[in-house]
């Protein structure tokens, strides 16, 4: 049987991105976030790479007492407005804590929540690597332009 090297278990780790520990470590960071901040987290979690410049948390379960009350009542809008209202307030903290983790910069945070099933996804947009020209991120028009005349 063929020995692999950590470069072959760990792809990710040769391309100067964070290895499989560091994808678990924004997965358990971001869960115990949540349930410090939320008083309940999720109960499983997953983080990969999106291409080169994006990192993406999916977070499964962790309904509080309150959103599975509200879910159960037929109020999805609710539980939706409280869950983004949550993580826009959560976002310096989730940013920072990725940004320690993988040492590059967050240039932008995305967040949505699905009821049935019970998940969840974070998506932490990365600047890019210096050299690297053919990045989404260094799209024309990244700015929106002025409504001034």
């Amino acid at each position: 049987m063929k020995q692999e090297s950590p470069d072959e278990q760990m792809p990710d780790q040769a391309h100067g991105r964070p290895d499989g520990r560091q994808l678990a470590e924004i997965s358990t960071t971001i869960v115990q976030l949540q349930k410090e901040f939320f008083g309940k987290g999720p109960t499983k979690a997953r983080t990969n790479w999106a291409g080169d410049d994006a990192l993406v948390c999916i977070l499964g379960g962790g309904f509080t007492p309150v959103e599975q009350t509200l879910f159960e009542a037929g109020r999805e809008e609710a539980v939706q407005a409280m869950r983004h209202a949550f993580q826009m307030a959560m976002k310096n903290r989730l940013t920072a804590a990725i940004e320690k983790i993988v040492e590059r910069k967050v240039v932008g945070f995305m967040s949505a929540a699905h009821q049935d099933p019970d998940v969840a996804c974070e998506v932490f947009l990365l600047e890019p690597r210096p050299d690297d020209n053919n990045s989404p991120l260094r799209a024309e028009n990244q700015r929106s332009p002025s409504l001034e005349p």
